[in-house]
């Protein structure tokens, strides 16, 4: 059943409901109540941005990016070739937190490139993270990984198409996608963005 479950991930395509899908899944099989996803933007990966946040996770006090060559203290074991999940502090932030406690984090990473790291904290039963924890992270992250490099490689493929073959501007197509992306982010982390509208005459 988890198999199966972590297979129906890679039918979809849209990175942001993809991040949170990805949490729910992991936090089903970890039994957490509280995920943030922090996912590559593009297939070549390198920065790491936060895509997702689940349940009691809370991204207002967490790093917005997190550069894939070189994890923030604490996560440099996510970057050796035998750690897939590991039980750590609940926070990434740099110094001490009084409410910090114990998390678990597990990469995604798809033929040698990391495209994600999740955090999953606050198991229902107020234990802490065991091996059956991380081996049935582990697994889900695996085609979690492979589902989020499919997604990649179709954002890139759309973004391709939806350029104008003369003079390699955007459509208004593209616009309209990014805006709704920008409005759902906006309302998710209760961020503010703004449009600026600028006319080329002459052309």
């Amino acid at each position: 059943s988890r198999f199966e479950r972590a297979l129906g991930l890679c039918s979809i395509v849209g990175l942001e409901s993809l991040a949170e899908r990805i949490l729910e899944g992991l936090g089903l099989e970890t039994r957490a109540q509280g995920g943030l996803l922090w996912a590559a933007r593009d297939e070549v990966g390198g920065v790491l941005q936060l895509a997702a946040a689940w349940g009691l996770g809370k991204p207002a006090d967490e790093p917005q990016t997190l550069s894939a060559a070189e994890l923030p203290p604490g996560l440099e074991a996510l970057g050796e070739a035998g750690c897939g999940a590991f039980v750590g502090r609940a926070s990434i932030g740099a110094g001490p937190r009084s409410d910090a406690g114990d998390a678990l984090y597990i990469r995604l990473r798809h033929e040698g490139r990391l495209l994600g790291v999740a955090r999953m904290s606050d198991r229902i039963d107020a234990a802490g993270f065991d091996a059956r924890d991380l081996a049935a992270a582990e697994q889900v992250a695996e085609i979690a990984a492979l589902a989020l490099a499919n997604a990649l490689r179709f954002r890139a493929l759309e973004c391709r198409s939806l350029r104008d073959p003369r003079t390699g501007a955007y459509t208004h197509a593209f616009l309209g996608g990014v805006v709704a992306t920008e409005l759902e982010k906006a309302h998710r982390f209760g961020r503010q963005f703004s449009l600026i509208e600028i006319e080329l005459s002459g052309l």
